[in-house]
């Protein structure tokens, strides 16, 4: 058995809209704190409720029950930061993994789809000529072998065709509770 007070927990700002997720433990803080309110997913409509109250409430199941010396705690799932009102997406961290997915794990002289082995990051404009080494969008995939063949030149010195790169997308976080699902926007 997983200990709840490590399960993820979805926070919403003001306007409930997501904006992070948290441990148990951590949504646990904000509610005692009066920082955050948790949603009542009971019946068909889901309330915010304050840490006096939602000490009150009976847990779903056992799974998901927080056992302290004196009681037992429904463990919260989606919490609501009551005074936060921004919206902060995160992007995504700058990655071989992360280039090789929004690259679509293709080699970008040749199109070639790469093994994990096989892949590096190019800096289309070097670092050493002044190229950003932290933008995505100076990044592409690139076969190994070949990414030291190139070295300090530009696509263009090496007779290739410069990618078209994109920023790194958005973290979502994944729902890992049926109440997560409501907040998660579907694309």
């Amino acid at each position: 058995m997983s200990n709840v007070l490590t399960r993820k927990v979805f926070v919403l700002n003001k306007f409930w809209k997501l904006v992070n997720e948290v441990t148990v433990q951590d949504a646990i803080k904000q509610m005692v704190t009066d920082v955050a309110t948790a949603l009542d997913f009971s019946g068909d409509m889901y309330m915010p409720v304050k840490w006096a109250d939602w000490v009150k409430l009976a847990p779903f199941s056992e799974e998901e029950t927080i056992h302290t010396l004196t009681a037992k705690i429904r463990m919260p799932t989606v919490i609501v930061a009551v005074n936060y009102d921004k919206v902060h997406p995160r992007r995504k961290k700058v990655s071989v993994k992360t280039i090789a997915e929004r690259d679509g794990n293709r080699d970008y002289v040749t199109n070639e789809i790469l093994k994990p082995h096989e892949m590096s990051i190019d800096h289309l404009d070097p670092i050493s000529r002044g190229g950003s080494k932290t933008d995505p969008r100076n990044m592409a995939l690139l076969r190994k072998d070949r990414n030291n063949k190139k070295g300090a030149k530009t696509p263009e010195e090496m007779g290739w065709t410069r990618p078209k790169t994109k920023p790194l997308g958005m973290v979502v976080p994944k729902p890992s509770h049926p109440h997560h699902e409501h907040f998660v926007t579907k694309s």
